[in-house]
């Protein structure tokens, strides 16, 4: 955007802003019977009663700033002037006091007819925004001339004057009256009602969204911005007259800087730099306005509210030129509301260092719902927008998401069928090692001793009937529940226990209910079990010379134990082959094996990993 339109929306603010201002003038202007007094005579007097004609009463033009005429700021100014009133009148008159700071009464003729509040110095009722109106009663009149009074007094902490002063029939004149209450003090209630929700509703958003530190800009400027507006209202405040004027000068500058801020961060301009130094700034001119004396208070705030407003003025350039892209209707109307709260605050400070006449309407107040409520719709447009991004975000994340998971179903799938061929492909190759280490390698020797024709037919028949055994523990193994010995164990005793007895030997067998053994869930570590235990039963059957052979296994803190002993004393006598093929089934379960020999027996015990 070029210099020529930003000059251009800066214009069209200013108009708005003067032609709100015009329309609320002419809707306030005088009846038919309503007179405006302009001019009036004056006189500094700290009495309470009217001053006499001998005091210097000089005469003056209203609106009347003190301090423009060469009084002092505060203390107080009785005005007065004559009103003819014809004899056979007796209509109720009534005069409407449309600014006066701070507070005012009324004498007609040297007695009291109307006083709005406190007049106490020190102690005033602060009625500088409200309409005065004062009904004087048919009796205070006189046949001739009249000496009207109207006394003003102002603290040290504001700038005294009188404004326009309005006489007439008490009936059309309270019309008028009301029509500037419901402007002056009214409509600002309503809006300060407004300005405060706003206030609290942004807020709550940001107390949820603490990164958008924008939005805590705007919430806090905006809770400011009521709190000044509440000066326009409030007649008692909570503090000491100097107290509240200093804490409205300062949460004025502040909320000016909050919004310029805010306008920067919502335009992406995002400077760290730039906002400490603006908050430094800010708070050395707060320091002066709090240490300088009262009468300098208000240059002090005039020229820290200069600064502020320039940077005002830069933010909003800021956002009508970066105003593109799908948020720029929004940048657009967030500068427009930047630009008309400039132009009403460069008006109210143009008021404030007396350039402006002393009771031209201060016209932020009333701006107020207009630009919060348009960067309020702004903000609810971005923060919208916001939502509806991480919404699509998250649908898209989920879609991502489902469509991983699809394929990491169909991979689990491809990887279970692979496992599944895996396993089939390792039990074939178990199977097949074991036909050939237990059944090949048997029918072998059986084929050399019928070759060779040395062995006797018993013992070929003893190769062959030991080859079928194995062959039927080994289809055995095939259907046999993982992890449960008592069932391998039961099955090596239904195999073998004819053999074992037709080699003369008695056999004992106690085995306890053992718990489920976990590793042999896996791999083939029942196979390595039974072999094991099937070649310790066959060195013993071979070897060993016992009668006696007894089996027992229980469960122990340490695993599964299984313990084979006998009565005879030929342990020693088997092979080196057949104690290297025990010990390597037992290095491959993770089991420790002991086998012993003696004169009186041999054994072998094996400790099984632990069951969990």
């Amino acid at each position: 955007m070029t210099m020529g339109r930003h000059l251009r929306v800066l214009m069209a603010a200013w108009l708005l802003a003067d032609a709100a201002h015009a329309a609320a003038v002419v809707a306030l202007s005088p009846r038919k019977n309503v007179v405006s007094i302009a001019d009036l005579e004056a006189v500094v007097s700290v009495s309470e009663q009217p001053p006499p004609d001998t005091a210097d009463w000089r005469p003056v033009r209203l609106p009347d700033r003190w301090a423009e005429n060469g009084r002092a700021r505060a203390g107080t100014v009785w005005y007065r002037l004559r009103v003819h009133i014809d004899p056979g009148q007796r209509e109720l008159w009534a005069f409407e006091v449309a600014y006066a700071t701070m507070n005012s009464d009324l004498w007609v003729n040297g007695m009291l007819v109307g006083r709005a509040g406190r007049m106490e110095p020190g102690n005033l009722t602060r009625h500088w925004n409200t309409p005065l109106l004062f009904t004087v009663p048919s009796s205070a009149w006189t046949a001739t001339d009249n000496l009207v009074y109207l006394r003003v007094r102002c603290g040290t902490s504001s700038d005294g004057g009188l404004g326009h002063l309005f006489a007439g029939p008490a009936d059309e004149l309270s019309k008028v009256h009301e029509q500037r209450v419901f402007w002056r003090t009214g409509l600002l209630t309503v809006a300060d009602a407004y300005i405060f929700a706003l206030g609290v509703l942004f807020a709550i958003i940001w107390s949820r969204r603490r990164e958008a530190v924008q939005y805590g800009y705007f919430a806090a400027a905006t809770l400011l911005w009521a709190l000044c507006t509440s000066n326009d209202l409030l007649s008692d405040p909570p503090l000491s007259p100097h107290a509240w004027q200093v804490l409205i000068f300062v949460c004025n500058i502040w909320t000016s800087l909050l919004f310029a801020l805010f306008f920067l961060r919502f335009a992406g301009r995002v400077l760290p730099r730039l906002e400490r130094g603006a908050i430094g700034f800010v708070l050395a001119g707060n320091a002066l306005q709090i240490l300088v004396d009262p009468d300098w208070q208000q240059i002090a705030f005039a020229v820290v509210i200069l600064g502020v407003l320039l940077l005002c003025g830069w933010a909003t350039t800021v956002l009508l030129s970066d105003a593109q892209g799908r948020s720029r209707r929004d940048r657009l109307l967030l500068g427009t509301a930047a630009a008309v709260g400039m132009v009403v605050g460069a008006h109210d400070w143009l008021l404030t260092i007396f350039v402006l006449p002393f009771d031209e309407t201060h016209l932020v107040a009333y701006a107020a719902p207009l630009v919060l409520s348009i960067s309020a719709w702004v903000i609810a447009g971005d923060y919208t927008r916001a939502q509806e991004d991480l919404a699509r975000l998250n649908r898209q994340l989920a879609d991502r998401v489902r469509q991983r998971e699809v394929e990491l179903r169909a991979s689990f799938a491809h990887l279970a069928e692979a496992d599944r061929d895996f396993a089939v492909a390792t039990e074939r190759a178990l199977v097949l090692r074991d036909l050939h280490d237990a059944v090949g390698t048997r029918l072998a020797i059986a084929m050399r001793q019928l070759e060779e024709e040395r062995a006797e037919p018993l013992t070929v028949a003893q190769t062959l009937r030991e080859t079928l055994d194995r062959l039927k523990l080994l289809i055995d193994a095939l259907s046999m529940p993982p992890g449960d010995v008592n069932a391998l164990l039961a099955s090596l005793r239904y195999r073998l226990q004819r053999r074992i007895e037709a080699a003369g030997l008695d056999l004992r067998w106690e085995v306890d209910r053992l718990p489920h053994w976990e590793a042999g869930e896996h791999g083939d570590a029942m196979r390595r079990l039974q072999r094991l235990l099937l070649e310790a039963i066959s060195n013993t059957l071979r070897h060993s010379h016992a009668t006696e052979l007894h089996l027992a296994a229980n469960a122990t803190d340490g695993g599964i134990r299984v313990a084979l002993t006998n009565n005879g004393p030929g342990l020693d006598d088997v092979p080196v082959a057949g104690l290297r093929t025990m010990h390597e089934h037992a290095v491959g379960l993770g089991a420790v094996l002991e086998i012993s020999s003696t004169p009186l027996g041999g054994s072998i015990r094996l400790v099984l990993p632990p069951t969990g």
